[in-house]
């Protein structure tokens, strides 16, 4: 069964039509796998206001009119049952005593007996309730009731929605609609994590399905350093190119895939682009400057001078130069734009462009000016050359002749800044190099949908971009990208700041070990560290807490409700191979299997169930070492590398060493599903001698 069908049928018991083999094991031992309750969706309930009889608000409370005023709610009355007519004494019954209570079974008979005594009630009254009772004794038309607590409660509403209104006008909702059945949107709004009083008190060994990425520098690059950190978790290694140089990063590059070798690890590479950025130009005499808020500042766009031209401060008349390595300054900004020089502590806004070299701005948070300084200019669209020289040299002489898997492209702002990438790859025998492209910039997230389409995966490169963006929108542009991300089924890489405080201590904060959580729960495939490897004393510690906050947040999904999410939000219809994939995903759960099996010789089906996102590990069988290393970087991948696909026995004999060693294995005995790629074969008496469940294309 692929996605097809409906999102409550997703979530079901029922597989896709498998192999009648009774199902054996892999390794003889699989680890049990929990299954997820099928989700129940509620109807919406109507609102009835404490205190009143029969009334129901429709409508969305605090809603706006056409001419642009609140809507009020629309008041319906309806008739009450005669068995719940209430006490003729008022609605305040005092005490609301139980029915257990004496005093009310004796009051309770009193009112009975008078009622039978007195006169009949005429039918109206009975028929109609409290409010069909007042229509007859009154003789005139009924007005629409509501209780106090339901005006003070709509008051209340109305000025909340007021103030909603006041403080985000702008506000439109989500545009990703489910592309499935028209039912489909209402799964995604059910929990989609579970807890258990074990999994918060209790210690198992778990496999961690989200990766981690690890910067190597001056802290960790050594022989021991490099493999305490492949024993800590390390999936992807980092070298990053806005320092160093070539010799210094082709010592480290040459150690690590030594020491890889020799623990027999397949971990990737990754190599991280410096990319077109903006500098403070060199000070006189080398020494900072300090601006003050509310002081005039010129700044001078001196380009490719920058590292000779040098600005100053004239202590006498109080003139203060600075230049930037933007030869585009001028014509780039107007009256108004925003200049952040170091990380964002330094505001200057633009009040007058004097020339097509010189501006003049006004100091609005001040800060000690140094050199070399990251200079940013948010919501401006900046026009330097992508890829810049010195990233063309990076890619040509070191990453193609390295054969590195990943390059990261800093400062992606369309489309063709990937096309132009890849063809320096590609002229220099770089096919096989996939593109991460870092979305760190405004006009990164406007062209998002183009480059993620363009690009191999997504890197959330949240320090830049929360000072081209409001920093509190960069959650949303987060959750954002890493959604997109997943419906496309490219890896996407959360990096900045995850474990900042571990630079300088052993443990991080309570705040920091949260948002790595969240970030597995909002779906990544993979988490980086930078400064806290680099250049921390405690990069071994960083890299096993992430590991750790990452495996535990990685107990909570919810296996069945994900699927059908990604199932109802993908493009429709599925290709043939995503229908395998998730039907794969959905044996998986409904079998309490131990694995997923992908043979391929070229990853495109393990990429494709990744997508899905599988509660148990999925073993990539391939004779490629390339994409042994690139399944590094994708959620839930395990590498199983083997000499050929044409060998059944061998291949599954390889398969049950990696699934030991991963202890994705127990004392029970649990079946495996086998998904076969292109350049795998097996045939089904093979298959369930080996004791598998085959899914076939």
């Amino acid at each position: 069964m692929g996605c097809g069908s409906s999102s409550q049928s997703a979530g079901g018991a029922h597989g896709p039509v498998i192999s009648s083999q009774a199902p054996a094991t892999v390794g003889g031992a699989a680890s049990q796998t929990t299954a997820n309750a099928t989700p129940v969706v509620e109807e919406p309930k109507t609102l009835t206001p404490a205190g009143s009889s029969g009334v129901k608000f429709s409508g969305d409370i605090g809603s706006t009119a056409k001419d642009g005023s609140p809507s009020q709610p629309e008041v319906q009355t309806q008739p009450a049952p005669v068995e719940k007519e209430p006490d003729k004494r008022g609605d305040n019954v005092e005490g609301s005593k139980g029915m257990d209570d004496p005093a009310s079974i004796e009051g309770g008979k009193a009112r009975a007996g008078e009622e039978t005594q007195g006169p009949p009630k005429k039918p109206e009254a009975i028929g109609g309730g409290r409010v069909a009772a007042r229509q007859h004794k009154e003789k005139r038309p009924a007005k629409k009731p509501i209780s106090r607590v339901a005006t003070e409660a709509f008051s209340l509403e109305s000025e909340k929605a007021k103030v909603r209104r006041a403080w985000a006008p702008d506000y439109r909702p989500s545009g990703i609609r489910p592309a499935g059945r028209p039912g489909a949107a209402l799964v995604t709004g059910e929990k989609q994590t579970r807890t258990s009083l074990p999994m918060l008190l209790d210690d198992f060994p778990m496999a961690c399905k989200t990766k981690v990425v690890c910067t190597l520098g001056p802290r960790c690059w050594s022989e021991e350093g490099i493999a305490s950190l492949l024993d800590a978790g390390l999936d992807v290694a980092r070298l990053n190119f806005s320092h160093g140089s070539h010799a210094d990063h082709q010592r480290v590059l040459d150690r690590f895939r030594a020491v890889c070798g020799a623990r027999g690890s397949s971990a990737a590479v990754l190599l991280d682009t410096k990319g077109p950025e903006i500098r403070t130009a060199m000070l006189r005499g080398g020494k900072d400057i300090d601006l003050a808020a509310g002081q005039e500042v010129t700044v001078v766009a001196v380009g490719d001078e920058y590292e000779t031209w040098e600005g100053f401060r004239d202590e006498a008349t109080g003139e203060t130069r600075i230049g930037l390595s933007y030869s585009g300054l001028c014509q780039t900004v107007r009256r108004g734009s925003k200049i952040l020089i170091a990380d964002g502590s330094i505001l200057v806004a633009v009040e007058e462009v004097t020339s097509s070299t010189e501006l003049r701005g006004r100091v609005v948070s001040g800060g000690r000016l140094g050199q070399r300084k990251n200079c940013n200019l948010p919501g401006v669209r900046v026009n330097l050359p992508m890829p810049t020289t010195q990233d063309i040299r990076d890619l040509q002489q070191f990453a193609c002749p390295n054969a590195v898997d990943y390059v990261a492209a800093s400062f992606v702002q369309t489309a063709d800044d990937i096309d132009s990438i890849r063809a320096f790859l590609d002229d220099s025998d770089g096919q096989s190099i996939q593109i991460i492209a870092k979305i760190e910039n405004a006009e990164g997230l406007r062209n998002f949908d183009e480059i993620l389409h363009r690009a191999d995966g997504i890197m959330v490169a949240r320090g830049d971009l929360g000072m081209e963006i409001p920093s509190e929108k960069v959650a949303l542009a987060q959750k954002m990208m890493v959604t997109k991300a997943n419906l496309a089924g490219k890896p996407v890489i959360c990096a900045t700041q995850m474990l900042g405080s571990m630079v300088e201590k052993p443990t991080p904060t309570r705040a920091e070990m949260t948002d790595v959580a969240n970030a597995v729960f909002d779906g990544v495939d993979a988490v980086m560290l930078s400064g806290e490897t680099a250049s921390s004393p405690y990069f071994r510690e960083a890299a096993a807490t992430m590991a750790a906050i990452a495996s535990n947040a990685e107990t909570t999904a919810g296996a069945r409700l994900r699927l059908a999410w990604i199932c109802d939000f993908s493009r429709q219809p599925l290709s043939s191979m995503e229908s395998l994939a998730s039907s794969a995903v959905m044996a998986a759960c409904d079998r309490g299997a131990c694995g997923i099996i992908v043979a391929s010789g070229g990853g495109h089906m393990a990429a494709a169930v990744s997508k899905f996102r599988p509660p148990v590990p999925i073993v990539v069988a391939t004779c490629s070492m390339a994409i042994c290393r690139r399944s590094r970087a994708v959620f839930g991948q395990v590498p199983c590398f083997v000499e050929s696909l044409d060998n059944p026995e061998q291949v599954m004999e390889a398969v049950q060493i990696v699934v030991r060693e991963i202890g994705a294995v127990s004392d029970r005995s649990l079946p495996a599903i086998l998904v076969r790629g292109s350049g795998a074969s097996m045939d089904a008496d093979t298959g369930a001698r080996l004791g598998i469940v085959q899914l076939n294309p």
